[in-house]
C-alpha cells in the first residue's frame, strides 16, 4: 500500500533562483498527503542547500550526477512511495488545490489525470488524449500530468534516447497501452520559461518527428514533419492526405490516428474504398470476358 497519496518529483540542475517557489507551491497544497523528491544533478550552485532549508519530513533530496532531466525523473519515480506521481519542473509552480483535485478525480479506472497549464500567463492549447496525439506531440502539459505507479509499471520509465521529448514518447506509449486518462478543466501548473524544452525549438521539432516515427516506423522524417505541421494547422494538409492514402492499409492504428485528427479523411476514405473495390471488380470482370 502506498505511503502517500501523491509523490511530486522535481528534477533540478542549477535552479537556485527558482527551486524555492516550486517547493513552496507544493508544500502549500492541502487535501492530500504528499512526498516530495528533489533529484538534483550535482548542481554547483546553492540549489541543494536551498532545498534542504525547507526541512520538511516528507522531503527527500538526492544530489548526484545524472544523464539529463529524464534520468533524474526516472530516479525519482523509482524512489516514489505515493500512489500517484507528478513531475514538477524546478521553475514551475502548482496552483492552489491542484493536488486535492487530482486525488478526488483519480477514479473510474483512469490511471492518468491531467489538467491545464499556464505558459507566461496564457493557457496552453491542449489536444485530445487519444490516437490523434500519436502524430502530434504531448497532448497536455507534462507537469500538469499525474500518473499512477501502476501506469509507470505498465508503460515503463522515460526513454533516455530523447533529451527533450521523452515526455511525449511516454504519453504516446501510454495511449498505445490503453491507459485511461481523466482530463480536468482546471489550471494545475504555471510553466516556467527557463527549462530545456522551452529554449531549444529546433531540437524539439527534430525529436518530435522521431517520436512520431517511433509510433509508425514506416514514415520518413519528411512525412512525420508533414503530419505534425498539418495537425497543428501550420500547413501541409494536402501532403497529409497523400500520406494517409499511401499507408491506408499499412496500419489500423495509423488510419485511426489520422481519422481522429482529420475527420474529413474518414468520409473521404469511404469513397476511396468504394472506388477501389469497384475498380478491382471492373478489372476482374474484364479479365473473365477475355477468358
Amino acid at each position: 500500500m502506498a505511503e502517500f497519496d501523491i509523490t511530486v518529483v522535481i528534477p533540478t540542475f542549477k535552479a537556485e533562483k527558482t527551486i524555492s517557489d516550486s517547493l513552496k507551491s507544493v508544500l502549500r497544497q492541502t487535501g492530500a498527503s504528499v512526498e516530495i523528491i528533489v533529484v538534483d544533478g550535482a548542481s554547483p550552485d546553492a540549489t541543494v542547500s536551498i532545498a534542504k532549508s525547507f526541512a520538511s519530513p516528507n522531503l527527500v533530496i538526492i544530489s548526484e550526477r545524472d544523464k539529463g532531466i529524464y534520468d533524474a525523473i526516472n530516479k525519482g519515480i523509482l524512489r516514489a512511495r505515493g500512489a500517484l506521481i507528478g513531475i514538477l519542473g524546478a521553475d514551475d509552480t502548482y496552483m492552489p488545490e491542484t493536488l486535492s483535485t487530482v486525488k478526488k478525480n483519480m477514479s473510474g479506472g483512469a490511471e492518468i489525470v491531467s489538467g491545464l497549464t499556464l505558459i507566461d500567463g496564457v493557457l496552453r492549447a491542449d489536444e485530445a488524449y487519444g490516437p490523434a496525439a500519436l502524430i502530434s506531440g504531448i497532448p497536455f502539459g507534462h507537469n500538469a500530468m499525474f500518473a499512477s505507479r501502476d501506469a509507470y509499471q505498465t508503460v515503463g520509465l522515460y526513454d533516455l534516447s530523447y533529451r527533450i521529448c521523452a515526455d511525449a514518447n511516454w504519453v504516446h506509449r501510454a495511449i498505445k497501452s490503453n491507459i485511461l486518462c481523466t482530463k480536468i478543466e482546471k489550471v494545475f501548473v504555471e510553466f516556467g520559461i527557463e527549462g530545456t524544452s522551452s529554449t531549444n525549438p529546433e531540437e524539439i521539432m527534430a525529436e518530435s518527428y522521431k517520436v512520431i516515427q517511433s509510433n509508425f516506423s514506416f514514415l520518413s522524417t519528411e512525412e512525420a514533419k508533414s503530419l505534425l505541421y498539418s495537425v497543428r494547422n501550420w500547413g501541409f494538409k494536402e501532403e497529409s492526405r497523400k500520406i494517409y492514402y499511401k499507408y491506408f492499409d499499412k496500419s489500423p492504428l495509423f488510419a485511426s490516428s489520422l481519422k481522429e485528427a482529420f475527420p474529413e479523411f474518414d468520409k473521404e476514405s469511404d469513397v476511396f474504398l468504394k472506388n477501389k473495390i469497384a475498380d478491382k471488380f471492373r478489372r476482374l470482370l474484364s479479365f473473365s470476358k477475355r477468358i
